[in-house]
């Protein structure tokens, strides 16, 4: 991907982080279905849990409108 315009910016700040943890939770799935047991499951940054949070309140704000 190369991102141009405003997704320079976007991307890597808004996109990427909650991405790649979405990633991860799919793995953990597929090993947790494969072996039956989590090694080691991944763990949401603090910056992944409040771009949640903040996406969150824009929607229940927008369900309100």
């Amino acid at each position: 991907m190369a991102p141009r315009g405003l997704a320079r910016l976007t991307w890597p700040l808004a996109w990427l982080p909650p991405h790649d943890a979405c990633l991860e939770d799919g793995l953990d799935r597929a090993e947790l279905a494969c072996t039956g047991t989590l090694r080691r499951p991944a763990r949401w940054s603090s910056y992944v849990r409040l771009l949640r949070a903040l996406a969150g309140a824009v929607m229940r704000r927008e369900a309100d409108l």
